[in-house]
């Protein structure tokens, strides 16, 4: 369920708990996967082939917890069944009451490889957990 849609920097949100797209390729070095890989969670940049629906958490030293959800490929085609997937490692997670989320698939990366993000929005909204949103 979606309970927000905030404009503004995710990082400076009050949610402790943050999901965001991560690929199958395990190549996470642009987007916001890029981001919390620079700044919080290097080994994410480079995690090797994963299989669509996995999830990855990691906390960080600012208090923190990042959620990867292995969404989508990069390869041609590779956004198809985001929604789907997001739902499915959404719902696998054990999660506060409210989490923060990026509007996945809505950045640089994600529309230039076709990325549908209000099918996207579809797939966060099916989910059992309640989110906020955030997009720049």
């Amino acid at each position: 369920m979606i309970f927000d849609f905030v404009k503004g920097d995710i990082l400076a949100s009050p949610y402790t708990h943050i999901c965001f797209a991560a690929n199958t390729d395990g190549h996470n070095d642009a987007g916001f996967a890029g981001l919390i890989a620079d700044y919080f969670w290097p080994e994410l940049k480079n995690t090797g082939p994963m299989e669509l629906g996995a999830t990855l958490t990691h906390e960080a030293h600012n208090h923190r917890v990042f959620h990867a959800l292995v969404c989508h490929s990069l390869k041609p085609g590779g956004w198809s069944r985001t929604p789907e997937y997001l739902t499915y490692c959404l719902d696998s997670l054990d999660l506060p009451a409210q989490t923060a989320i990026v509007m996945v698939g809505g950045g640089p990366t994600g529309q230039i490889s076709g990325a549908d993000v209000f099918k996207n929005l579809g797939g966060i909204a099916q989910s059992r957990h309640m989110f906020a949103v955030y997009s720049l």
